[in-house]
């Protein structure tokens, strides 16, 4: 009988890469833009371990050499790349940038000013809230 074994790619997530030197985008870019050129997806940018900066970009080759040149250059030396199907890009950029806050990202996630499971937790608790006072009134 053989064993099931997980995908690490489902209907969002199509690939990801482990975390590479940035050098290789310039020290192979023939191979780099055989792969990523044109790709959408989610890139992280490291300095050594740390997490430095998360982006979006429908064209992650283009998007992370000018990373090499711009306002970040020189403030990480790693990265890795998730590609993302283009439609659910926005979601996930903000749910990675909401939790992890890095420092090299001057925004945040942007996320639904007030959802519907905000409130309904709220009045859930609420109405426990209540019901114990009553329970405890009671019991006294």
């Amino acid at each position: 009988m053989r064993a099931h074994v997980r995908s690490i790619t489902g209907s969002i997530l199509q690939q990801a890469t482990m975390l590479f030197p940035a050098r290789i985008l310039t020290d192979h870019a023939d191979i780099i833009n055989d792969k990523i050129n044109k790709k959408s997806g989610i890139y992280a940018l490291y300095n050594n371990k740390e997490l430095y900066y998360v982006g979006l970009t429908r064209n992650l080759k283009k998007r992370l050499n000018r990373h090499l040149r711009n306002r970040h250059a020189g403030k990480w030396n790693k990265f890795r790349i998730f590609l993302i199907k283009t439609e659910h890009l926005r979601d996930v950029e903000s749910i990675i940038l909401t939790i992890s806050m890095p420092y090299g990202n001057s925004k945040g996630g942007i996320l639904p000013k007030r959802s519907q499971l905000d409130k309904d937790i709220k009045k859930a608790v609420s109405q426990r809230t209540k019901e114990l006072r009553q329970l405890k009134k009671a019991m006294s």
